[in-house]
């Protein structure tokens, strides 16, 4: 039930007031769940057949807005965080997404990381954010055609598809269903950590358990991903399965060893 009214757009408190159940339990679920989807998204998306790809930037911030911060608040990831988001205009899966700054040095990962995810040459849109053009090269050198802002930067693209809608409207979907991208609200995340945590949680939601209007099933369906429409109560079990397993691993049983010859 938390995590269905999370997925939904409320917020902490808003979802505590519906469940009944604690503010700071539902941020331990939060980010233990956050957990899971990262490795999940991680493991899964991968060896991908995407024909073309767009990139986009989704701008939120941290504890308070990037022109208000201080030397101290930048020491603890507060102002400005970009939420970097690349889609297959397909299947609608969300193929990458990294919480960063905006800088070359974050574009340059996140594109790494893209790359990283597909098995051929695919074309990639994006907008006109100066860090693609090293960054792209950087990641995928010249086996990529790539479309920035309308202006072909690589290789021989359809121009017939050179554009951003999709990942534009990707963004309008994560600012509806994520509270924390809500613009004008109280909602947004207070530490870098519970902002991470929670796109992490709504693009695993996104990818497997939402069903997209266009396609009648999931993006990772679509993609060949996934064989049927995730449940949350899933989503619970792989977290306790990964608790299971944090109980049985050597270094567990170890500490467990070693309390028990302190107590005797």
């Amino acid at each position: 039930m938390i995590l269905a009214v999370l997925a939904e757009g409320n917020s902490i408190a808003s979802t505590a007031r519906i469940t009944g159940a604690d503010d700071e339990a539902i941020m331990r679920l939060l980010k233990d769940v956050a957990a899971v989807c990262r490795a999940t998204h991680d493991t899964r998306i991968r060896k991908l057949t995407c024909r073309v790809i767009e990139a986009d930037e989704l701008w939120s911030f941290v504890y308070k807005k990037e022109k208000r911060t201080t030397p101290a608040d930048k020491a603890h990831s507060r102002g400005d965080a970009w939420l970097w988001l690349a889609t297959d205009i397909d299947t609608k899966l969300i193929v990458s997404y990294l919480v960063a700054d905006r800088t070359l040095a974050s574009a340059t990962s996140f594109m790494r990381d893209l790359a990283s995810r597909l098995t051929h040459r695919v074309q990639l849109n994006s907008d006109g954010l100066l860090a693609y053009v090293d960054s792209v090269e950087s990641a995928f050198g010249s086996d990529v055609d790539f479309v920035q802002a309308g202006a072909i930067m690589n290789g021989s693209p359809d121009m017939d598809c050179a554009v951003t809608s999709h990942v534009e409207r990707l963004n309008l979907t994560i600012r509806m269903h994520d509270r924390r991208f809500t613009r004008k609200t109280n909602a947004f995340s207070k530490r870098i950590e519970n902002h991470a945590a929670s796109v992490d949680f709504h693009v695993l939601y996104y990818n497997f358990i939402r069903v997209h209007m266009s396609l009648s099933v999931t993006p990772a369906m679509e993609a060949g991903i996934a064989g049927h429409v995730w449940t949350y109560e899933e989503l619970v079990e792989l977290l306790e399965q990964r608790e299971r397993d944090a109980l049985d691993s050597p270094l567990a049983k170890f500490r467990r060893l070693r309390e028990r010859a302190g107590s005797g």
